[in-house]
């Protein structure tokens, strides 16, 4: 970090926070540096933020290892001990398997399943090309 001190620039140490004044007799700009300081209560670490990023770790380390669900587009997020479940899964047997697995996670003890089944819109539209396919056929 560098500091301007009259005329000249110097280098300064980095734990220092700078300010800018205006020099009353000079009308020109001086650099003053004063020693950082913290005001106000400091921040407690309750530990929840680490205890939830685990938990969402751990939800989708076992989503991806049971192999009874296709997790590759399922968000996860944790508040607390309550679970919420994202994004698009394969089979809608896969919502249900999902959620019981995230229960099944130390320290979650609701899970709010909000996943959707690309099944139906696969089917559908699977459906609708049929019929178009049958249409030119004719």
């Amino acid at each position: 970090m560098w500091a301007l001190i009259g005329p000249r620039i110097e280098q300064s140490p980095p734990s220092y926070v700078f300010f800018l004044r205006e020099n009353e007799k000079r009308k020109d700009a001086t650099m003053v540096h004063k020693k950082a300081a913290f005001f106000g209560k400091p921040v407690e670490n309750t530990g929840e933020w680490k205890d939830s990023a685990q938990r969402e770790d751990a939800i989708a380390t076992e989503l991806a290892a049971s192999g009874l669900v296709d997790a590759t587009e399922v968000q996860v997020a944790v508040e607390g001990d309550e679970a919420r479940l994202t994004g698009d899964v394969y089979l809608r047997e896969e919502i249900a398997t999902a959620g019981n697995i995230a229960l099944g996670v130390e320290g979650i003890t609701r899970v709010r399943n909000a996943l959707k089944a690309r099944e139906h819109s696969i089917q559908s539209k699977g459906k609708e090309a049929d019929a178009r396919a049958q249409t030119r056929t004719l």
